[in-house]
Parts: structure tokens; sequence; C-alpha cells
């Protein structure tokens, strides 16, 4: 459906919702699908940075002739002011993201495992912890089978870069540490690894993104148990370092660990909110510590390789609320990221998290821990303003937040279909300038984006091939990387990649398929046929210019 179809409608549907701005609840949200003539005839961004120096106009014509294969820079400059030149350098990074149970699929293929998630959907629980439209992940996006034709349209998009995830149940059915290995499985992962390679595309394997094998939950409540889960998370990094660790030279351990923490709710039967918050939290960055231990002794001298945990923040902003927006980024980011960096949990948890809550660090631990990242991987969406009120959000420290200033005003220009996803380019940089300040300055380490993309509003109702023109995507993209360029140029910051989420559209989790962040169009109904959709094309040539060659 394009901008000419849209109508002014607000429907509401109960959903439950993984948002990065709140722990999970089951919310009422709003979707507004806009008139064009009223609202996005005339959309123009205006003010510093991101916004000044180009009036992206949201006409209802998308960009339609970018769907021929010719289309090229001169094409784009028509609609856009033109990417930057040179400002990136020659190694840069970049290409597009993926996570084993929302594209896989083949859910018990070869000697695979159930997973939580196969479990969330094949035993469903009472709302709010279930799956959405009762939709399973058993077929996803099909990739076990199709990535060869991920990995050639990588290619085709002028990808050098895939991170993709690998599911520990396929590879460790059980998942523990005296459990045997499923070979067929941990092929496979060296076969799309060398299929990475075989065309110029360089891996960034996550091992792990939320599929905890079930008999590891079953056995011993998971990550609650810090005595069984660590030893066995390690081993099953061990298997894959041995497996890949000669091709590999990037790793990520643990996606999103504060998302781990939150999403326990809908996955551990048991979850006891006071127990289990802060204990996970404790026993993923420990599983990170050990892990990044056996890498560095017994990998990295010989495979020369490095490693790192992916940590996830929508900047907080409110000047008229600072204590509460520390406060607030303390427990949505510091939490997993100054123990790597500092040795330490940040000074508000420790103030204010009950001792019985939050385990304490051992001397060994923070040995461990601190310096455990050879770089920092970023995932980011959007932004948010802190209220200046509180709300029982233990993870988020208690902290409310909301998407619209006390004038009522947005946070960015368009909202996607998740209530907590606008587009606000400005936060974008502001994050990138505190993790610079915070992290990445003092150490030299280099920022890496792992995560980073816009699910337009109502695309799961629009027609194909209309869908395929991805007009707020495109626009997303553009003002995100400008900020990224603009970080990098004017602010001095050391970012080396960028993987854009998603490479498909994919299995939200617990949203379904309704949801749709991906570049790639899947019909899952003919074949898992894939579709490159329009802001492909706008990234492909952002990427070509903003590149320095050589």
């Amino acid at each position: 459906m394009t901008n000419q179809r849209y109508h002014h409608r607000r429907t509401e549907f109960r959903y439950q919702t993984w948002c990065r701005s709140r722990s999970i609840f089951d919310l009422t949200v709003s979707l507004i699908i806009l008139h064009p003539a009223k609202d996005l005839a005339k959309w123009q961004r205006t003010g510093p940075a991101s916004t000044r120096a180009r009036a992206l106009v949201i006409s209802p014509t998308p960009l339609g002739e970018l769907n021929s294969k010719e289309a090229t820079i001169a094409d784009l400059d028509s609609k856009y002011i033109p990417p930057p030149v040179g400002t990136l350098p020659p190694d840069f990074y970049h290409g597009y993201s993926t996570a084993a149970f929302q594209c896989e699929g083949g859910w018990d293929a070869d000697g695979k495992g159930p997973s939580v998630w196969d479990d969330l959907g094949h035993n469903p629980r009472p709302a709010p912890y279930d799956m959405r439209n009762g939709e399973l992940g058993d077929d996803a996006m099909n990739s076990y089978y199709q990535y060869k034709e991920d990995i050639a349209l990588l290619k085709s998009y002028g990808s050098n870069a895939y991170r993709f995830s690998i599911s520990w149940p396929r590879v460790i059915p059980l998942g523990g540490r005296d459990d045997p290995i499923n070979e067929k499985g941990l092929q496979f992962y060296s076969d799309l690894v060398d299929e990475c390679l075989a065309n110029g595309i360089t891996p960034f394997p996550t091992l792990y993104h939320w599929d905890l094998p079930l008999p590891l939950e079953q056995r011993y409540e998971g990550w609650s148990n810090t005595a069984e889960i660590i030893p066995d998370f390690v081993r099953f990094a061990d298997v894959m370092f041995a497996k890949l660790g000669d091709r590999v030279k990037f790793w990520l351990t643990i996606n999103e660990p504060w998302n781990v923490v939150n999403l326990n709710g809908h996955l551990k039967p048991t979850f006891k909110p006071e127990r289990d918050t802060f204990l996970v939290g404790h026993n993923l960055l420990l599983a990170h510590a050990h892990t990044v231990d056996l890498y560095r002794k017994k990998y990295q001298p010989t495979q020369h390789g490095k490693i790192s945990i992916v940590n996830v923040k929508p900047i907080d902003d409110t000047p008229e609320v600072k204590e509460l927006q520390k406060k607030r980024l303390d427990f949505a980011f510091h939490w997993f990221s100054d123990p790597l960096y500092f040795g330490t949990y940040p000074p508000s948890m420790l103030a204010t998290v009950p001792q019985e809550q939050l385990p304490e660090f051992t001397p060994e631990d923070v040995k461990l821990l601190k310096g455990s990242c050879d770089f920092f991987a970023l995932n980011s969406y959007s932004s948010m303003y802190v209220t200046g009120k509180e709300c029982d959000n233990p993870a988020g420290g208690n902290v409310d937040t909301s998407m619209f200033d006390k004038e009522g005003k947005p946070v960015g220009d368009i909202r996607g279909c998740f209530s907590w996803l606008w587009n606000a380019p400005w936060g974008f940089r502001k994050l990138l300038r505190h993790v610079h300040e915070r992290y990445t300055g003092p150490t030299g380490h280099a920022i890496y984006i792992t995560e980073n993309g816009f699910p337009t509003d109502g695309e799961h109702h629009r027609r194909f091939p209309d869908l395929l023109h991805d007009t707020e995507r495109q626009n997303f993209f553009d003002a995100y990387l400008h900020e990224l360029s603009e970080a990098v140029e004017k602010d001095g910051i050391n970012i080396r990649g960028y993987m854009a989420w998603s490479l498909l559209n994919t299995m939200e989790w617990y949203c379904g398929y309704g949801p749709r962040l991906g570049v790639t169009h899947v019909d899952r109904e003919n074949g898992f046929k894939r579709y490159p959709k329009d802001c492909t094309k706008v990234v492909k040539a952002w990427m070509e210019s903003a590149i320095r060659k050589g």
C-alpha cells in the first residue's frame, strides 16, 4: 500500500511488547495510519545535525523509480541530499543482522533440540505470556535451508559483513557441558561461515540471542542458576571457538542482556522479579566474562580474533530530571557496560537495589569482568524521555519514561509499529557521544553498530509489490547514517561498523510475523521467496559514497 492509499484511522489492539523503554507489559497501543495530504505530504526535518542538511519530503509517491536494478546514486540524489563522500574508513564493515530463532526455521531438523522459545509457541501460556496469534517460529524465514540465498542477497546489497546468531540447542540439543554435540547442527554454522567468506562477507556470529536450550530451563531454571549455567555456556562457546575460530575474527557473546532479563517473565514459568531480575543479569555478565577469559587464553593467541558483548540503549533525555535520567541510564544501559569497563555496577544500582537482590562481584569476578571487551557492540533504535515519575519497573530503576515531552511533542518524526520506536536520529548521535565519552574514548575501543532499524507501521497490511516501496524506512536509514557519519567526522568517534536490523522480515519473538523490520520481504506462503525493498538501494548507495576508497 503506497502513501496514496493511506487513510486516517486509529486502531487499538493488545499485544505483548518487549519494548526497550519499559519492562514487559501487556499494553494497549494506538496505531495511527496517517493521511498523506494532512500528515505526510510535507514532512520536513529542521534543526541541527541529522535534520538540518536534508529536508526529506515524504510525498504520496514513494521512490518507485528505485525498484530497478539500474538505480544509482544519481537516482537517489533527486530525492535526497547526497550522502557524504569519504567520511568512513576504507575498512568499514557494513551489512545486516539476523537471529537464529527469528529466521532459521528448521526448529527440529537434523537433531536440533527445543529452545525456550519453541516451548513458548508449542505450549502456550495465558496472556500476557503467550505468542501473539498463536504464531510459531517453526519455519520462520527458512534460512536453515536457504542460507545461500541470504548470503547472495547480502552480496547484492553491497554488504561486507553479516551478523547472525548461533542456536545453542541446534549445536548441543540438551545444552549441558556433558551433553552430546549435534554434528549436523555444528556443520551448518561452519558452512554458513564458509559461504560468507566465499562471497567477501565477514561473519559476526553471536553466541546467544535468547534461545536457551529448553532442557536447561527444565533441569535447573536456566539463567537463575549461577553454578550450572555459566560452565554450560562456556562449554558451548568452547565448541564454537574450536569449530569456527580459524575463520571468525569477530565474536559476540550475548545479545542485549538487559532484554534477556526482561524476557524472563515470559520464558521462565517460575520467574520471581525480586529473586530473578538482578540474579539473571549477574549471571549473564559472569557468563560473558568467563567466555572471554577462555577465548583469550585458549584461542585468541592463534586465531587473532576479537570478542565483545552486545548492549542496547535508547537514550533517555530530559534536562529537567537529570538525576532520574542518570538513574535510568544506570539501570537500562550502564548495568551491562560498567562492569566490563570499571569492574563494578553503576552507582545508583548499588545505592537502590536491595543487597539481597544484587549479588556482589568477588575479586576474581572483577578481574575477569574488567576489560573483557575488545570493542563496543551497540544496538540502537530510538530515543525516549524521562518523565520525572516513578513506575513499577525494577530493571529500569523504576523510572518512568515516555515517547512524548511535557508539551506532548513526540520524540521523533514518524513512529514505527512499536509504540517505543520513532525515527529520532538526534538521540542516536547523542548516544554515540555518551558511549565514546564514558567507554570507548578512554580505552581506544571502536564502536560497531550491530542493530539499527525501523518497523514501518502497517507494512504487513500493504499489498505486494507496493510494500517494497518502504519510504519511511529509507528516511530512517538516511537520517541515522548521516548522524553516524557526523559522529565520525565532527565528533572524532571511532566507529568501525554498521549492521542494520534486519536482513529479512523475521519472527519478532512473541509479537509474531506482523512487525516487519526487514530490508527484504519474504513471501512465507510461496516458497519463502525473497524480495529486496527499496531501502537496500538507499543504504548501498549511501555506503558506496561514504566509505573512502582504497
